[in-house]
């Protein structure tokens, strides 16, 4: 029989314990009870992502696209995700998203937008610490969104849960 021993080695297996826990999810025991579901009325002159243009540490990428739906895009360390609108909104007095941050550590965003993909214009930074999907509006005089670029900064316990972008029309 093998016997393991060693700081390296002990360390090793935390790191393979932990990465599996993130990939798999912690085990829960629970019961199963019935709530009451909330529902969310889409506005109508909010316009949703709708294609994954790009992005860098992020899986389920489609899940951040649409209205929001409490199944997000994770992105993990210093990951972004660049999201495309169907069609440029000439005119937004608001840019939302749906977000939440997952793990031990909070996740610092920034939120960039751009009328070609290329040109990017800052437009927001906070810290996510909500557990649970939340709605962050930026308010403003937006002219010729086309593309949300939001990006994260944060350690290796944790990511960003993104669930949806919208630009207010008008």
């Amino acid at each position: 029989m093998l016997r393991i021993t060693g700081k390296i080695t002990n360390l090793v297996l935390i790191g393979i314990v932990l990465s599996m826990m993130l990939i798999c999810g912690l085990p829960v025991k629970a019961d199963e009870v019935s709530t009451d579901a909330e529902v969310n009325v889409v506005d109508g002159d909010t316009l949703y992502g709708y294609k994954n243009v790009d992005s860098e540490d992020v899986i389920q990428e489609h899940h951040a696209l649409k209205a929001p739906d409490t199944h997000g895009a994770g992105i993990f360390f210093h990951g972004w995700i660049i999201i495309e609108f169907k069609s440029t909104i000439a005119k937004s007095s608001m840019i939302s998203y749906w977000a939440s941050n997952e793990g031990w550590q909070k996740s610092n965003i920034k939120v960039y937008i751009s009328k070609d993909g290329k040109k990017w214009t800052y437009i927001d930074q906070r810290m996510i610490e909500n557990h649970h999907i939340q709605k962050y509006d930026i308010y403003g005089n937006f002219k010729n969104v086309r593309y949300i670029k939001i990006t994260r900064n944060a350690g290796l316990f944790s990511w960003l849960q993104l669930d949806a972008v919208g630009a207010k029309r008008g």
